[in-house]
């Protein structure tokens, strides 16, 4: 009877250490279950549910343990025994504490997105002060540039109006219009500030133009002139608004020069009287341009003209490049030589032909603008350009 009770002892123990190493190779697993899902925020309820079944499993390992420890007579296995629980233990604790940090940083997480979003918002509105700042540095810019061509403009007006009271009252539309443009930029610095909603930014963006036309449309309206002066007021005033918005978006025309080459004349003067003397009504200040854009011998014909007056040095200087280069006669005798006794083209030779054609091309262009058409149909002539 002895020795059967201590069998059954033997295989209660055994069945017992083997529920108790089961328990454990569970919890290894679930340890490292655990370790892949701590590392985001993302799979928050699967580590709920995974810390959830380690507490049920670590106590099912707990009781087997303790069952272990009473069904076992051996001191060495129940020294090691207790070594292996103790370092469970450790393991368990260790986890638990990790999963208490994991659940506050979640929350410490969710309670930052809305100031990340604050300070996304901030940025986003600080990003639309700077553009609203770039319109009011634009509009200053603009401001300076319509100062600037003021002068041209009074000029301008002064050509189409006799009456001095009108030239004074457009100077004052002038100065009231850039008093205005002024206070409207300050009132849109002053909007950018106090900015609230894009909404907002853009009706002050609008602003300037339309108090322009209302004090424009205010002063027209007080002023006593007659419908006549009233209409040339507004005529210049349109032509310049015009010219600024052509002067402000066109590139810059390029000016050609002039080296005594009677066949570049006529073009030459043509780019001249619309770039220059078109734009300038001071004939000093023609004389000089004509003077900076002709090169090598044509400078020097006209050079010394700038010691005659103003009016007569301009004059005199158009004239000689005329007598010299601009002849009608001479101009169309330089293309047809040209064309006539250059150099000799062989069949063969594509860029030559190209070239003769581009050059013959040119010829016909300045001569029927002269009145030579004659030259061009001359047989003789035909028959060397064959």
């Amino acid at each position: 009877m002895a020795t059967d009770r201590r069998n059954e002892d033997f295989l209660d123990f055994g069945d017992v250490k083997r529920t108790r190493s089961t328990n454990l190779a569970q919890l290894t697993k679930l340890y490292k279950e655990l370790e892949k899902n701590l590392i985001s925020y993302e799979n928050v309820e699967h580590v709920k549910q995974l810390y959830s079944k380690l507490c049920e499993r670590f106590e099912q390992f707990k009781l087997a343990h303790l069952q272990c420890l009473d069904l076992c007579t051996q001191s060495e296995v129940i020294a090691n025994l207790e070594v292996n629980y103790e370092r469970c233990h450790e393991n368990f604790v260790e986890f638990r504490d990790r999963f208490s940090q994991y659940i506050a940083s979640k929350k410490s997480h969710e309670e930052e997105i809305p100031e990340e979003k604050r300070e996304q918002h901030e940025l986003e509105r600080a990003q639309i002060e700077i553009k609203f700042r770039q319109q009011v540095f634009n509009q200053r810019s603009e401001l300076e540039e319509a100062n600037l061509e003021e002068s041209v403009w009074q000029e301008a007006v002064e050509e189409d109006t006799d009456n001095n009271s009108g030239i004074m009252n457009i100077r004052n539309i002038s100065q009231t219009a850039s008093q205005t443009l002024q206070s409207s930029i300050h009132e849109s610095e002053k909007e950018c500030i106090n900015m609230n909603s894009i909404s907002g930014q853009t009706a002050a963006t609008d602003k300037p133009t339309m108090n322009i036309n209302n004090s424009t449309q205010g002063i027209s309206a007080q002023s006593g002139f007659s419908d006549v002066s009233v209409s040339s007021i507004d005529s210049a005033f349109q032509r310049l608004a015009s010219t600024l918005h052509e002067g402000f978006n066109l590139p810059k025309p390029e000016l050609f020069t002039f080296n005594g080459t009677p066949f570049d004349y006529s073009k030459f003067i043509r780019n001249f009287e619309t770039n220059i003397e078109g734009r300038i009504s001071d004939d000093s200040l023609r004389l000089s341009y004509l003077i900076q854009y002709c090169r090598g011998e044509a400078k020097c014909c006209i050079e010394d003209c700038v010691l005659l007056d103003s009016d007569e040095g301009y004059k005199r200087a158009r004239a000689i490049l005329y007598s010299r280069y601009g002849r009608p006669h001479v101009i169309a005798r330089s293309f047809i030589e040209k064309l006539v006794y250059g150099a000799q083209i062989k069949a063969s030779d594509i860029e030559g032909l190209s070239k003769l054609a581009l050059e013959m091309q040119k010829c016909e262009i300045t001569l029927s603008q002269l009145g030579f058409n004659s030259d061009i149909d001359n047989s003789e002539n035909l028959k060397v350009y064959c």
